[in-house]
């Protein structure tokens, strides 16, 4: 079951990865309203803020998720849980941290 946690944790950090490369990648279009070369309209915006804010959900249940089955006691061994909750928590930072990047944008 270990292996099965940890996997999902890897995909999920993957996943926040990706995220936060889209949000640094859009940042400059997005901030960019006198510019006359990679500005982003107003409908782009909405959109973008839409699938952010869809995505960030996504990933904080998908997160909360994970946390529950590690404290529903599936792990026997202590040093496995404690592990994975530590990584949860590093997961849940990543999180914030893209959150307040995109918060920070808007």
């Amino acid at each position: 079951m270990y292996k099965k946690l940890i996997n999902v944790a890897f995909s999920l950090a993957r996943d926040l990865t990706e995220l936060q490369q889209v949000v640094l990648s859009r940042r400059r279009g997005y901030l960019s309203f006198n510019s006359p070369f990679l500005v982003m309209g107003e409908a782009e915006r909405d959109t973008f803020d839409r699938d952010t804010k869809k995505a960030l959900s996504q990933l904080e249940h998908a997160i909360h998720r994970l946390s529950s089955q590690i404290a529903g006691g599936v792990l026997t061994a202590r040093d496995e849980k404690k592990h994975l909750s530590l990584v949860v928590d590093s997961l849940n930072s990543y999180l914030k941290r893209t959150a307040k990047m995109v918060t920070d944008m808007r």
